[in-house]
């Protein structure tokens, strides 16, 4: 599932794995290049679906006629405001399709099938995943889609939420540890300044990580063994 590098925006990326699913979706699998077929649960088929409503309606609005008298400025207000109203939360819409990426991630790279990533709601506290493997080893990871606010480093508040994601990571016991980003830039960042702050977590990027491993999960060890 290889990307162009130079597109940026965790809603682009979202998006297109999204197409890439629902082009796909056929009775509760899901058929993704030469990879074998993902079971999809009918929690995470329910998000799905709403989701790709969602992208119906903003479409339906954006092709209504709309009146581009730039000064009438309260129709713009009103036809802004709809698709504010439709979109709604896409944040959490956005994490879910990182989660389905992730799945993807964990059942290649670990045979992890029994997995539903709409079961907890997006945004609710704990591990991003919590899971045991096949051969009852602990999974855990955390999932971040921050596009950083600034050109070479994350900002001030996005510091501060990586950092409490990775003591997360590092204080829990578990025998494989992942630090998920679906962006080439925070991925970037957090490989050349902050790696060290997770000696024991594996830096990935999604989606990929799961065409180009070599490239693109690191770890602080790998850094300093090279």
């Amino acid at each position: 599932m290889h990307l162009n590098k130079t597109v940026e925006g965790s809603a682009i990326v979202a998006g297109l794995f999204l197409r890439r699913l629902l082009l796909n979706f056929k009775g509760g699998m899901i058929k993704l290049d030469n990879y074998e077929e993902i079971s999809i649960t009918s929690n995470e088929k329910d998000y799905l679906d709403s989701i790709y409503d969602k992208l119906r309606r903003i479409k339906h609005h954006l092709n209504n006629d709309f009146n581009k008298n730039y000064l009438d400025y309260i129709d713009l207000y009103d036809y802004l405001f709809e698709i504010k109203k439709i979109t709604g939360n896409i944040h959490n819409d956005i994490s879910f399709i990182a989660c389905l990426m992730v799945k993807e991630f964990l059942r290649i790279n670990h045979n992890l099938l029994e997995l539903d990533v709409a079961a907890k709601a997006q945004g609710a506290s704990g591990l991003d995943i919590d899971k045991e493997s096949t051969d009852g080893k602990r999974i855990i990871g955390e999932i971040k889609t921050t596009s950083p606010y600034k050109n070479n480093d994350l900002g001030s508040s996005q510091r501060k939420s990586f950092f409490k994601d990775f003591k997360k990571l590092e204080n829990n016991t578990a025998s494989y540890k992942y630090f998920f980003v679906t962006e080439l830039k925070t991925f970037e960042i957090v490989k050349r300044k902050y790696l060290n702050q997770i000696p024991n977590v594996k830096l990935v990027l999604l989606p990929d990580a799961i065409d180009n491993p070599d490239d693109y999960i690191v770890g602080f060890k790998d850094i300093m063994d090279f």
